[in-house]
């Protein structure tokens, strides 16, 4: 490859390979800003394609201002006309996409790429000799790729020549670490040589080969490292990383399909509030679907309503004639759900609609339809235990009788979800289906889609269809041996289930990829939907998120999302060459859009069982997920839960704001296990201990005191707020906390809520199921539920390239509030500006004192002394009023007086650097408009300034006062009353004030 010195890369290089350039281009690029490319963000967008002037390449360039990400050349042996007509470069779906697949609407015959060259520009200046590291995540559609592919790491112009680190870009082997989960993605260290001066622009060259028909770029990142923390003395400013989290951009395109979807839904629903299909049964089974998209969102909404009537109101029998409201006699068919001899509904339509009545609309109006299909289903269940596309009793040949899987989970989940809303299918119903799902499983643990007396012998086994099985053993198991029993270890006793089903589970978590990708899936080349539907269904009920080191729903969701049409705004079956094979249709847009709702609904608890490690069986305990759908059904909103283990990183544990910590034996819980239990409180995280023997209840108790020794472990009184927040729950005797005086972080059980949960006793522990709903509306303070794919709250440390110093002290109460405030400020800055702060215990040593005003007693002599040692530091001081308490602000602001009548407060400015970021050298972040939490929002706005104020002595500003409450939003911590801004905001303006505080340092030691 040859080079020019020109940085114009139109008219000064030339290229001995084709070549893609890409121009990332950032917002608020700050000093040495290096993370570059979040394509997850881009919306769909086609790049318009060119001749070069040599005459041997197509380039692709964006004049869009919104797509400034320069230009796309590649070379083909094929006519240049070809490439620019078939291949796709441009943003698709979560991804910088390129395509090499014909177009069957242009005829076309398919652009070949001889060699491709990604080229990334690099924001920012590169300094000689130091380190950076830089991390990929991408992909192609061949296996080849997983070779690896050469790649310039960086490229750059310095001195007048090119300066380039080789690498090679390939996925590293899993290892048995504890290493944070994006180490397991390609990633490297390169280290760049010396030079007096960076000329020319900077880039990173990606070289793919023998990437099939496409390759997909999501994101590329680089940033600048050092191997060892330089010393406290150095005074250069930090340069923010700004290192975005590696996520799928996903979460974005399911937001708009969905609000899209749902309003096309909307308008096609017609005046007697169904929707109509090809026949009467199409009208049925859409009309269930489309009610069940609007209800997940808005259960009150009056559309479902009047399609909940109508789908209760349709006829049993072809007796009468067609009445407004009703779909037409001779379009029905002859015998509904319950009735008649004639044929009826087949096996899919009634279980949509039981399904749809019994989660939405209850029994109290619509008990006796529920009961009638319940009733038809268990009627419709054949010999062997499984469903076949038509009742076993209407049968009109021998085919029909056939049971398969894709009925059978249907009729299953419908008749569970009526026995939910209170119905009672005939008790013989779950022991067969039980029966069916254990002899469908193959000798491996998978299984494919029927059993093999019907055909299935030789069909492999596949991911869509292994999940499908799973979830029929666990939830056939449920309603045998958990639901409703009155033992809580009665489902131990089917041994044979236990074992198949976690033999089902093995088998996804070694062969689990994407639908498509495993083997065989002949299935889900024919159905998209499958696989996202049925996975979502074992999500659901067994907890298990993850298969083969992959999120199941994302990955799925990736592939179903695919088949979405931007013109028409619903979902059809794309085949080859991306052209729909089955048109779209509201029918297939309501099931993809059933889906994805119940895929990114929040993860509300995760459950940790300790004292299992023989054979892990307790795992398949179902007390999350009955209490769960138990919440859910109260608040008509779909959740989700998932499994966790002592032994998960904090940072995945602090996704969630709930865990169940469920002891159900003596087992050994040490320290250590303690200790992460702790630090996921002290990051926001709620724990809910259950202790299943009685006899265990006081050591576990006095375990907890030992790992909390700063607080006490008391009961809740009755007017705690955690009983009357939102969804109010009674006071339960013997509940227990801990608390830190402002949010009770960890509750013990009084008795075995897991096992009432477990046996869906709602009516015998009605306390339990309540408080979990009430602790909900807690723990958030009525704050949207967080999404399951925003990243995790937890910041992740780096190697700092310098040290600050801090001390934090508390005036005006004696429990400790927050203990890790600075150690979590440690975290934040180095994750954010590669800066180390080291706690310290002298005001005299700090570069910033942090101190919290967390009540109104009057300041110990030691208190008050600390107080007046860091207002005469000369030091920074940031001082906030910890649940922004007016009464404690006005008497610490007299404290204040006392301490130091040269002291004063003056309001601080909207073009302060605190709320700005502008701190010289550097860039912090944009704080001039917070959002505030929910006890703010009764007298102001949802969001405006934070009543910040500047400490002057003597004429000098010194520090900054709070009076609202920073302190809590640093580690998440939500409570009700807090008088305080959004945990995001509160971190934005504690890390502009450290970097003020670095700056202030600076100014005492100017660099020599």
């Amino acid at each position: 490859m040859t080079f020019s010195t020109r940085s114009n890369f139109g008219t000064g290089i030339t290229f001995a390979a084709a070549a893609i350039l890409l121009c990332c281009r950032i917002s608020a690029a700050g000093p040495n800003l290096m993370a570059i490319g979040d394509y997850g963000s881009v919306p769909f967008k086609r790049a318009d394609g060119k001749v070069s002037y040599s005459g041997r390449e197509a380039i692709f360039s964006f004049d869009d201002e919104r797509f400034n990400f320069g230009r796309v050349i590649v070379r083909s042996n094929q006519p240049l006309s070809v490439v620019k007509r078939d291949l796709f470069v441009g943003f698709s779906g979560n991804a910088l996409r390129i395509d090499t697949q014909a177009n069957a609407s242009t005829g076309g015959s398919g652009a070949q790429i001889q060699e491709l060259e990604i080229w990334l520009r690099i924001q920012g200046k590169l300094q000689p000799g130091f380190s950076y590291e830089w991390e990929f995540l991408g992909g192609s559609t061949s296996q080849q790729e997983s070779e690896g592919f050469p790649a310039l790491i960086p490229l750059m112009w310095a001195d007048g020549e090119p300066i380039a680190s080789e690498v090679t870009i390939s996925t590293p082997e899993s290892e048995d670490t504890d290493r944070i989960q994006r180490l397991l993605l390609p990633h490297g260290v390169v280290k760049l040589k010396s030079f007096e001066a960076q000329t020319g622009e900077a880039w990173v060259v990606l070289k793919p080969r023998n990437f099939g028909s496409g390759f997909a770029l999501v994101r590329f990142s680089l940033r600048e490292v050092d191997t060892q923390p330089k010393s406290d003395s150095q005074t250069t400013m930090p340069a923010p990383v700004r290192y975005i989290e590696i996520r799928s951009g996903v979460e974005n395109q399911i937001a708009a399909v969905l609000e899209r979807g749902t309003e096309l839904i909307k308008r096609q629903q017609n005046a007697e509030h169904f929707w109509p299909g090809a026949d009467a049964e199409q009208s049925v089974l859409i009309t269930s679907l489309a009610t069940a998209v609007l209800a997940y969102q808005d259960p009150n909404d009056e559309r479902v309503k009047g399609a909940l009537e109508w789908l209760a109101r349709q006829p049993e029998s072809s007796q009468g004639s067609a009445t407004p409201g009703n779909v037409a006699a001779n379009q029905l068919p002859s015998r509904g759900p319950g009735g008649g001899n004639t044929p009826g509904w087949s096996v899919l339509v009634a279980a949509t609609r039981l399904n749809t009545l019994a989660t939405f609309g209850g029994m109290s109006k619509f008990g006796a339809v529920i009961q009638k299909d319940a009733v038809y289903l268990s009627d419709a269940q054949n010999d062997d235990g499984g469903w076949g596309q038509r009742s076993r009793k209407e049968a009109a040949n021998a085919a029909a009788q056939t049971s398969n899987n894709n009925e059978s989970i249907f009729a299953l989940l419908a008749l569970r979800a009526a026995r939910y809303a209170g119905a009672e299918p005939e008790k013989q119903v779950w022991k067969k289906a039980l029966q069916y799902w254990t002899e469908a499983q193959l000798y491996d643990g998978g299984f494919n889609q029927k059993l093999s007396r019907y055909g299935g012998v030789g069909l492999p086994p596949t991911a869509a269809y292994t999940a499908t099985g799973t979830a029929g053993l666990i939830a056939a198991l449920d309603m045998n041996a958990c639901f409703g029993s009155k033992r809580c270890n009665t489902f131990l006793a089917d041994a044979a289930q236990l074992r198949a089903i976690t033999r089902g589970l093995d088998w996804l978590n070694q062969n689990f990829q994407r639908g498509t990708e495993v083997a065989g899936d002949i299935d889900q080349s024919i159905d998209p939907l499958l696989g996202s539907e049925r996975l979502r269904y074992l999500a659901s009920i067994s907890g298990m998120t993850e298969f083969n080191g992959k999120n199941s729903f994302e990955e799925e969701a990736k592939e179903l999302l695919a088949h979405y049409d931007q013109a028409s705004g619903m979902f059809g079956i794309r085949g080859p060459n991306n052209s729909f094979r089955e048109a779209p249709s509201l029918r297939r847009t309501a099931e993809c859009l059933h889906v994805l709702i119940a895929g990114v609904a929040p993860t509300i608890c995760q459950r940790i069982i300790v004292g299992d490690a023989d054979n892990n069986h307790a795992q398949l305990r179902m007390d999350m997920d009955h209490a769960t759908d138990f919440i859910a059904l109260k608040r008509g909103k779909p959740f989700n839960w998932r499994r966790a283990s002592v032994h998960d990183d904090v940072r995945r544990l602090a996704e969630v704001p709930i865990t169940l910590l469920n002891f159900i034996s003596n087992a050994e819980f040490g320290d250590g296990d303690w200790a992460k239990i702790k630090e996921y409180c002290l990051s926001g995280g709620t724990v809910v201990v259950n202790v299943s023997d009685d006899n265990q209840r006081s050591a576990v108790a006095a375990a907890i005191q030992k790992a909390f020794p700063e607080n006490t472990l008391g009961d809740v009184p009755s007017d705690a707020p955690v009983f009357g927040s939102g969804s109010s729950s009674d006071p339960v005797p013997g509940l227990k906390s801990l608390s830190n005086g402002f949010r009770m972080f960890l509750f013990l059980a009084p008795k075995d809520w897991s096992c009432s949960w477990h046996m869906n006793q709602v009516a015998e522990s009605k306390e339990s199921f309540t408080f979990m709903n009430a602790l909900i509306d807690y723990v958030t303070d009525g704050m949207p539920l967080r999404s399951s794919f925003a990243p995790s709250t937890y910041a992740v440390t780096s190697s700092p390239a310098r040290t600050m110093k801090a001390r934090r002290s508390q005036i005006g109460s004696k429990v400790t509030a927050y203990p890790n405030l600075i150690s979590t400020m440690d975290r934040l800055m180095q994750a954010n500006f590669r800066t180390k702060v080291a706690e310290v215990e002298s005001a005299s040593e700090a570069d910033l004192t942090w101190i919290n005003v967390a009540g109104d007693a009057a300041p110990t002599p030691s208190e008050k002394e600390a107080l007046v040692s860091a207002l005469h530091s000369d030091k920074f001081v940031l001082i906030d009023v910890v649940s922004g308490n007016e009464k404690w602000d006005q008497a610490f602001r007299a404290v204040l007086q006392q301490s130091d009548p040269n002291v004063r407060l003056e309001r601080l400015r909207r073009n302060d650097p605190l709320f700005t970021g502008e701190v010289p050298g550097t860039l912090g972040f944009d704080a001039t408009r917070v959002r505030f939490r929910k006890a703010l929002q009764t007298r102001l706005a949802s969001e405006g300034r934070c009543d910040l104020w500047a400490i002057i002595r003597g004429g000098k500003p010194i520090g900054v006062y709070s009076t609202y409450d920073l302190s809590s939003g640093i580690g998440y911590n939500i409570f009700p009353g807090c008088r305080g801004i959004v945990p995001e905001d509160a971190r934005a303006l504690a890390m502009n004030a450290f970097l003020t505080a670095y700056e202030w340092k600076n100014r005492a030691h100017p660099p020599t």
